[in-house]
This record gives C-alpha cells, sequence and structure tokens, in this order.
C-alpha cells in the first residue's frame, strides 16, 4: 500500500490502483497524440516543391550572382582604367608645368647675374663720382 498525502488528507492506493492511474493516463496521451496528428492531416501540410523546381530555381539564383559578379568585375576594370588615366593625366600635367617654370628659373637666374653686374657697374661709377667729385675739390 502507498500513501500519499494531498491538500492534508491522505490517501491510500494499492498497487492495482496506481497501475490503473498509470495506465489511464499513458492511454490519454496516445489519444492526444492521435488527435493531434488527425488535426495536422485535415488541415494538411505544406507541400514541398519537387526536386525539379527547386533546381530550376537554383539555376536562376546562381545565373543571377554570375550576372552581378560580371557586373562588378567590369565595373572594377572601368574604375582601374579611369584610375590610371587620371595618374597618367597627373604626370603629363605635372610635366607641363615643370616646362613652364624651368625657362622661369633660367630667366631668374639671368636675371640675377644681370643685377649683379648692373650693381658692380654701379659701383664702380659711384666709385668714379666719388674721386672726380674729391678731385674737383
Amino acid at each position: 500500500m502507498t500513501t500519499l498525502a494531498v491538500a492534508g488528507n491522505s490517501l491510500t492506493m494499492s498497487p492495482l490502483t496506481m497501475g490503473l492511474w498509470l495506465l489511464c493516463l499513458g492511454a490519454f496521451v496516445a489519444i492526444m497524440n492521435g488527435l493531434v496528428k488527425l488535426a495536422a492531416r485535415v488541415r494538411g501540410k505544406t507541400q514541398k516543391p519537387p526536386n525539379q523546381q527547386l533546381e530550376m530555381q537554383l539555376q536562376a539564383l546562381e545565373s543571377r550572382v554570375e550576372k552581378i559578379e560580371g557586373a562588378q568585375s567590369k565595373v572594377g576594370d572601368e574604375l582601374h582604367a579611369m584610375h590610371v588615366g587620371l595618374l597618367e593625366t597627373n604626370r603629363e600635367s605635372a610635366s607641363r608645368l615643370h616646362d613652364r617654370i624651368n625657362p622661369l628659373i633660367e630667366n631668374t637666374a639671368s636675371i640675377k647675374g644681370s643685377m649683379e653686374a648692373f650693381t658692380t657697374t654701379f659701383r664702380s661709377m659711384t666709385d668714379l663720382l666719388t674721386s672726380h667729385i674729391q678731385r674737383k675739390s
């Protein structure tokens, strides 16, 4: 005999009674499981697409990916070509700028030489004028 205490009351159950309750519980679970399966069949399961349809969708996705990758590659090539073109344009521009600056530098050196010659001439003329004035006085 098994004694159970429920809400302050004690119940005495024989092993046979306990076995019958467990049997009823198992039957209840089995019936509920059957009802759930029946409800799923009545509602109908979502059907899976056939393999051929899946294969066609896969091929469509693969072709889209290939197109996108091709477009990406083309854009990358165009950007590279633009970059190379800009570099070449910058080199040409720098070369033209140097071609314009170099003659100016040469002219500046020529002007500097002329200024030195002018300064030397001016000093010699000043010295001559000073010596001429000193002789007269």
